[in-house]
């Protein structure tokens, strides 16, 4: 299939038996453990959902879009991707850019490419500091830096194995909200609790004064005074997600009100960085692939609910950009802000999009509810491999669209 009936067959669908037995998740999801450090699988048991393993083991349902059939979009596990990820002439490398979503998404795609022959030739890419094949973290998009510079310090840090076409899969939304992470009275926006709005680490308590996002260096954003010590990632003073996401959300600056211009500022410098397989001076083409935020559950009264929601933080009406964005939408434009808010950006762009929040809205019995978690996945799940599938299902068209325009080029 092409890109836009890739996208349209992913986007508009609905959950439907599967038509053979699907593999055996967490015996598939075991053997990839044992590969890595046991730091590494302390941190996939956390999402494992442990007490439903029996009942998400062997996935019973596949997302399916109205207009394509099962042949039409490959599977996960077995599919063979119209043979993109098989090609020795021209091997494709994937790079996640992303959030702890993203992680999850990273993390199936592992799980894939380790147990799928036909992705055998497919690399996931790493950066150069945190040897992220052993962590399988993505490189951190939390929150989009808000210059080009500090995109394009991102995207530039990436370590791609040579003449492989280079895929970016990006996306970012769960760490914005609504409104503020703490509001005027200095409530979090998660734990409620009153008092100073800060974060703790290693003992440590920062405030919003302290915190300083470095805009055009997101990965040198330190709070004032930390030591050359402190700033080591392994000093245990970095949160998860770093310094820059956590000194946005801390000074109110990760909200509805700056998601618009930051994914703008995004789609500048992927078009910067991004190279066509016909530019003669690049060897190695590359592109970016966004994916989208899948939806949150969670429930205005608490607890998660059955329809997508997001933590609604302070104040009652909803944020002018949100307005905006769900002016002239179905009511359920509100659970899904952020899709509402990228989506017309990205297609100004004629950035490729990977559909995920329609998969998913319907399936909040797979989110893993761990102390009202409403936002990650168990994992493996349904969820997992679903998101996996339409990622790979996208890049391989975005990869067949550039072969193809390079031969029309000849």
């Amino acid at each position: 299939m092409n890109l836009p009936t890739t996208e349209s067959c992913l986007r508009v669908g609905a959950w439907v038996p599967r038509t053979s037995p699907g593999r055996n998740l967490s015996r598939l999801h075991g053997d990839m453990a044992t590969r890595f450090p046991e730091r590494v699988r302390n941190s996939l048991k956390s999402m494992a959902c442990p007490d439903r393993r029996k009942e998400l083991e062997a996935p019973t349902q596949r997302w399916r879009g109205l207009d394509c059939s099962d042949a039409e979009a490959s599977d996960a596990f077995d599919g063979q991707f119209g043979g993109v990820f098989s090609n020795a002439s021209q091997p494709v490398a994937i790079a996640v850019l992303g959030d702890s979503v993203g992680q999850q998404l990273r993390v199936a795609l592992q799980l894939a490419q380790l147990n799928n022959r036909h992705l055998r030739r497919l690399t996931i890419a790493t950066d150069h500091e945190s040897r992220m094949w052993e962590s399988l973290r993505p490189l951190n998009l939390a929150t989009i830096p808000r210059s080009e510079g500090g995109v394009l310090e991102l995207l530039r840090s990436i370590v791609w194995p040579a003449k492989h076409m280079r895929i970016v899969l990006a996306g970012s939304g769960v760490w914005y909200n609504l409104w503020p992470y703490c509001s005027g009275a200095n409530i979090s926006l998660f734990s409620q609790s009153s008092g100073q709005c800060s974060l703790w680490t290693n003992g440590v308590e920062v405030t919003p004064d302290l915190v300083q996002p470095n805009d055009e260096h997101p990965q040198e954003s330190y709070p004032r005074g930390w030591t050359p010590k402190m700033r080591s990632w392994r000093s245990g003073y970095v949160p998860s997600w770093g310094w820059y996401s956590w000194g946005r959300r801390l000074q109110g600056t990760a909200t509805a009100k700056e998601y618009g211009d930051d994914v703008s500022t995004f789609l500048r410098a992927a078009a910067n960085w991004s190279t066509p397989i016909g530019s003669a001076h690049e060897r190695n083409p590359s592109s970016v692939v966004w994916f989208e935020t899948a939806p949150q559950h969670f429930s205005p009264s608490g607890g998660c609910s059955d329809k997508p929601g997001t933590p609604p933080g302070a104040g009652s009406s909803l944020p002018p950009a949100v307005k905006r964005a769900c002016a002239n939408a179905d009511p359920g434009c509100i659970g899904d802000w952020r899709n509402a808010i990228a989506t017309p950006l990205l297609r100004d762009a004629a950035m490729p999009i990977v559909p995920l929040a329609a998969a998913l809205a319907s399936r909040a019995d797979l989110h893993t509810s761990n102390g009202g978690d409403c936002t990650h996945w168990c994992e493996p799940s349904e969820a997992t491999v679903t998101m996996a599938e339409a990622a790979l299902n996208v890049v391989a068209a975005e990869v067949r669209r550039q072969l193809r325009g390079a031969a029309s080029e000849r």
